[in-house]
């Protein structure tokens, strides 16, 4: 029994001393996995994922800080300033390194600027390394606001754009806070205003202070280009209050003047009005920001009759004394199917000459013409003038007006050009076009630019006059002219005449289309 027993202890101890065994190497094997895993994921991070960390790790003492470029200025024709730059001072902060003082920073800055210390604590508390707290503020507030006592909060010189006139608005346009063009002329050059930002990197030293770091080269900004305009801003200045009178005599809404010199294309006044102060351009609606005289498109009214005599003198199918019945002030034209309608004239003629026609502004006697030249010969005088067509002005938002192909008129559509309606033009189209029979029937192409200047003073590009085309002949244009002295001395627009000094013109009173039918 005893020997039995110790059998039975004896092979006992053997299964424990196995199953031991057995747990260590299993817990081993467990250990070696779990060493394994660690070293992999070592591996993973020092070698596969490094530039992550290295970069994650850079960001915690180290920071790239912009050297803003300065905008270049802008000059008028005889180097008048137009717009130019003023320091003022932005205040930013590293959430991180201020955690501590944020409160303090609130408060402080809550004090000086008038806002709940909530707003800013909100900032304060962001997980950013970079929090703007207030931007484009007086450099006083240096004096007041010390960097040095609240550590991360950093303080940086800031250009802010102004404007020396309170006139052009719309034209000149404006900035953004970052001093990037927004519109106008500020946004139509500000690849060439704005320059390139340079930068230096900074590093924090182990008592967290920041110091630029010896390991990355500092990158000077390069300073924008100056740009000159044609603009003379003596007589954008003139313009735009003559504008305002004849706005307020008129009892109008709005209206555009545009002083263009014909030989060149050349514009030296572009005013609108109401205008608006450019230093305050951001707090205008944009229905008072939009330059009218390239995004507004309307049915001319008399204004067009430059076509329809234009066509009709070069094709030779007219003479300046050819005569016309103008039906006493009231024409039925018979269109379709028995139906009808009718034309009508402010001034009741009976049998006028062609010239005549001009100077009282006849829709009857133009629509009369059309019938003569036919609809390809006005359709192609409208398109050599530049109607339907964008001039291409050096400013942003420019529409190309709507001058549709004879293909799709309507059986009214020949009278009713012919006379300024069912066609749609910009006042700068306008201007051109007159323009081009002053300057002997060759259309120029208008423009603003006329030149770029670096900072060293050295003309990068240069505007020169663009021809376009020879819209009319050299008589036609001389003839045209003729006309439209006729207008200003004897007909519609006398009103415009001065004593001793001729005037060419050429009235036009435009009808709204509104619901259906012009008013």
């Amino acid at each position: 029994m005893n020997h039995q027993e110790n059998n039975i202890v004896r092979q006992r101890d053997s299964s424990q001393a196995g199953s031991t065994t057995a747990r260590v190497r299993l817990l081993l094997t467990a250990i070696l996995a779990s060493f394994a895993v660690v070293a992999l994921r070592l591996a993973q991070v020092q070698v596969v994922e490094y530039q992550k960390y290295r970069q994650l790790a850079q960001r915690q003492y180290q920071a790239k800080v912009p050297l803003p470029a300065a905008r270049g200025s802008l000059y008028d024709r005889n180097g008048s300033v137009i717009a130019s730059n003023s320091l003022f001072v932005s205040y930013a902060a590293d959430p991180t390194v201020a955690v501590e003082d944020a409160r303090l920073i609130a408060k402080k800055f809550s004090k000086e600027f008038g806002k709940p210390s909530s707003d800013y604590l909100q900032k304060l508390r962001s997980d950013s390394r970079f929090v703007w707290l207030e931007r484009i503020v007086d450099v006083g507030y240096r004096k007041k606001i010390d960097p040095k006592d609240y550590p991360g909060l950093v303080v940086r010189s800031e250009p802010k754009r102004l404007y020396h006139d309170q006139v052009a608005g719309q034209l000149i346009g404006s900035t953004d806070l970052d001093n990037k063009g927004i519109a106008g002329i500020e946004a139509e050059f500000d690849n060439e205003l704005r320059g390139a930002d340079g930068y230096v990197v900074f590093q924090r030293d182990g008592l967290g202070r920041a110091r630029p770091s010896v390991d990355y080269p500092r990158v000077e900004p390069v300073n924008g280009s100056d740009i000159f305009l044609t603009i003379d801003m003596q007589m954008q200045a003139i313009a735009e209050q003559e504008l305002k009178k004849g706005i307020e005599q008129c009892n109008a809404e709005a209206g555009v003047a545009i002083i263009l010199r014909p030989k060149t294309g050349e514009i030296l006044a572009l005013a609108q009005c109401p205008n608006l102060d450019p230093n305050n351009f951001r707090n205008c609606s944009p229905q008072a920001q939009r330059l009218r005289a390239v995004t507004d498109m309307f049915e001319p009214g008399s204004i067009f009759k430059i076509v329809t005599a234009s066509s009709a003198l070069e094709s030779g199918l007219v003479t300046p004394e050819s005569p016309f019945y103008a039906e006493n002030g009231t024409y039925v034209v018979p269109v379709v199917n028995g139906k009808t309608r009718t034309i009508t004239d402010t001034h009741k003629e009976g049998w006028i000459s062609f010239r005549e026609a001009i100077e009282y502004s006849s829709n009857i006697v133009m629509a009369k013409i059309s019938n003569i030249i036919g609809s390809e010969r006005l359709y192609t005088m409208a398109r050599d003038y530049g109607f339907g067509i964008a001039t291409n002005l050096e400013l942003p938002g420019e529409v190309s007006g709507v001058l549709k192909k004879p293909s799709e008129w309507s059986a009214t559509t020949l009278n009713t050009i012919a006379f300024g309606y069912e066609v749609g033009v910009t006042p700068i189209q306008i201007a051109a076009a007159y323009a081009a029979v002053a300057n002997g029937g060759i259309l120029m192409k208008p423009f603003l630019f006329l030149k770029e200047q670096d900072q060293t003073g050295q003309v990068v590009r240069s505007a020169h006059a663009q021809q376009i085309r020879r819209v009319i002949s050299a008589a036609s244009a001389r003839t045209m002219t003729d006309f439209f002295e006729g207008v200003v001395e004897h007909g519609t627009g006398k009103s415009a005449a001065l004593p001793g000094l001729k005037i060419a013109g050429k009235t036009g009173t435009s009808k709204k289309y509104t619901e259906g039918h012009y008013e």
